[in-house]
């Protein structure tokens, strides 16, 4: 996995990861977190390896999108599941709270829940290694692993992290481990990319090469891939867009927060009551 950038998020289907490091910075009442990630932003872009960012995790083979389009609608845990989380390597019990908490907002909205434990088997794996970044596996592929292998990966999280950096990554890397795809790849998403100023960005920033980002940014899912509703780019699971990576000034900014779209698909997904719904309102 390639590691950094500067992103948001997006939604859909699937799963993989996107994030920030990020600076001890305390904000007022009055302060909008948004500008405030946007002014830790500028500081960190003197050096544009500390904004990190993730990319996919499929299972092997599933880059063929012949494949993945066979098994993209086969992710989904099942309804009311009990989905256990264990984290591989140690943390402060501050910490995991934190991530613990953020990671149960998702509860509010879907009929799933999320049991941690300290020892014993567990379907979703978290490790804290600084040099991976932030990753998750789709949904059910975390199956398909050996039980000692991690299914998701924290990459910048300490003590310091502020809350909302806490919050807005775990919620990411959670959609992604309950099915959600990328936002930024949503079927009717219709993005005007500078595409020269993007393979730049990407290739000084992350170290990508053209087929990273073809594969992590413009490669679309295809509508009989996945189930879907209408593009959000205000959704969690969106990549933030710099303005000066589109050709009209399209941006996306730090999406802090589950989305009134996120919140209604994941319910119609893991609903409360009855079968999953599979139409949109």
């Amino acid at each position: 996995m390639k590691k950094r950038h500067f992103s948001t998020s997006f939604w859909f289907l699937i799963l993989v990861s996107l994030s920030s490091s990020a600076c001890e910075m305390v904000a007022d009442q009055d302060t909008d977190l948004g500008d405030l990630l946007e002014q830790q932003i500028e500081t960190l872009n003197e050096d544009p390896h500390a904004i990190y960012t993730c990319i996919d995790k499929h299972l092997e083979g599933e880059e063929d999108e012949n494949l993945r389009s066979a098994v993209i609608r086969n992710k989904l845990w099942t309804i009311g599941q009990v989905i256990r989380v264990k984290f591989m390597d140690s943390l402060s019990n501050t910490l995991r709270l934190r991530i613990e908490k953020a990671a149960r907002e998702w509860e509010l909205y879907g009929n799933v829940r999320f049991q941690f434990v300290r020892r014993g088997k567990a379907e979703i794996r978290i490790g804290l290694n600084p040099k991976e970044g932030s990753w998750s596996y789709m949904g059910r592929d975390a199956l398909y692993l050996d039980s000692l292998s991690k299914t998701m990966n924290f990459g910048w999280f300490t003590d310091r992290t502020p809350d909302y950096e806490i919050r807005r990554t775990t919620l990411h890397e959670f959609g992604h481990a309950l099915g959600l795809i990328h936002e930024h790849q949503h079927p009717l998403q219709n993005i005007q990319w500078n595409l020269e100023k993007v393979y730049t960005y990407y290739a000084q920033t992350q170290g990508w090469d053209r087929q990273d980002v073809d594969q992590n940014l413009f490669r679309k899912y295809s509508s009989l891939q996945t189930q879907f509703c209408k593009y959000d780019p205000i959704s969690i699971m969106h990549y933030s867009v710099p303005k000066q990576l589109t050709l009209d000034g399209f941006e996306v900014r730090w999406n802090l927060q589950l989305s009134v779209e996120d919140k209604n698909f994941i319910g119609r997904m893991y609903p409360f009551k009855g079968p999953r719904v599979t139409t949109c309102q």
